[in-house]
């Protein structure tokens, strides 16, 4: 063993431990990343509250938040002063969307059969930032008085329903007012998504 060229005492498998160098520790060529524990930890809580944010959108969605649904409906309840004791009801969407079809649903109950007309008076203001209204069963006459327009109606046999579509022109806030035949107004809220 003469030839080795090795000097005399040298073992290779201890030369390579003390140079931190062996065949199984050699440095990665690879990409090399770095890990941050906290970093990690602060990117999965932002995760979990975008999960928990989309699922309450598409709740609030499914509930009628952003329009036609269950909670975009609201009701409003006044007294007829021609029938005293009877309820006319406004069904309304409190939320809905600009430049899409809006509905007010007016329903009056049955009362005595007289051949005489009865009125719903809508503000001129809310009337301003709508395209139409489209009334059906269409009024007798619909006349503008005192800041808005008044609509006459045929009294008929049994409850009475009236639809009006509207287009709401701007997003944000919109109120209004109606009356039944000329008695207290009533304000209605809604809230237009763009």
């Amino acid at each position: 063993m003469g030839d080795s060229p090795n000097p005399p005492g040298f073992h290779p498998v201890i030369a390579m431990a003390a140079s931190g160098h062996t065949e199984r520790s050699q440095p990665s060529r690879g990409l090399q990343l770095d890990e941050d524990p906290q970093f990690q930890a602060r990117m999965w809580r932002i995760e979990r509250l975008g999960w928990w944010a989309i699922v309450a959108i598409i709740l609030a969605a499914a509930a009628g938040l952003f329009g036609h649904g269950l909670a975009s409906r609201a009701t409003m309840e006044i007294t007829d002063p021609a029938q005293p004791g009877r309820i006319v009801t406004l069904d309304y969407e409190r939320f809905g969307r600009a430049h899409s079809e809006s509905q007010f649903i007016v329903s009056r109950p049955a009362g005595p059969l007289d051949g005489g007309t009865w009125s719903l008076w809508l503000s001129g203001d809310y009337l301003a930032e709508v395209e139409g209204p489209h009334v059906t069963p269409g009024a007798v006459s619909e006349e503008p008085v005192s800041d808005g327009v008044r609509y006459r109606f045929p009294v008929r046999e049994g409850p009475q329903t009236v639809l009006f579509r509207f287009r709401p022109q701007q997003p944000g806030s919109l109120s209004g007012s109606f009356r039944v035949n000329d008695g207290p107004p009533a304000t209605f809220h809604q809230w237009l998504f763009p």
